[in-house]
């Protein structure tokens, strides 16, 4: 909460700028707001249970990336599905800007996002890292499976 925007809000009502009911309303709105960085921490480090999601109202995705979740770990052949989440948290981190209720992120500071986007790339890079080293794997046994019936 901005103790500054609510004195600005007081001084309002009081000078008879905006009637109760709209001191009212803007109050609770400025008292509910949430903070854009926690949204984005949320969705690094638990975005995969859809978390992130639930902080700004948006209870549908996170339930379905909550049962995706759950799914994958009965079945591992879904964590395919992830290459697909992840690329749609990045996105979601990018434009999320409002709840789901439609009041506003307080907006995170710059060095949040900073921090936040380098761990992202290092993330990007060892996950490529993975993938090739899997397609190399993948390859390699290809490869002695061929040689193998060559014989």
């Amino acid at each position: 909460m901005n103790a500054e925007e609510l004195e600005k809000l007081h001084n309002l009502r009081k000078k008879g700028i905006i009637t109760e009911e709209e001191f009212n309303s803007q109050k609770n709105s400025l008292l509910n707001k949430k903070r854009q960085s926690i949204f984005l921490w949320l969705a690094l480090l638990l975005g995969g249970l859809g978390i992130h999601n639930f902080y700004v109202g948006q209870t549908i995705r996170g339930i379905f990336k909550l049962i995706l979740f759950i799914l994958s770990l009965a079945f591992p052949i879904l964590d395919l599905l992830y290459i697909g989440i992840f690329i749609w948290i990045i996105i979601e981190m990018c434009i999320t800007d409002k709840t789901a209720a439609g009041v506003s992120l307080i907006p995170a500071s710059t060095a949040c996002k900073i921090a936040i986007g380098i761990i992202m790339g290092i993330y990007i890079f060892f996950v490529l890292i993975l993938i090739m080293v899997v397609v190399g794997i993948a390859g390699l046994a290809g490869l002695a499976g061929y040689m193998a019936a060559l014989q």
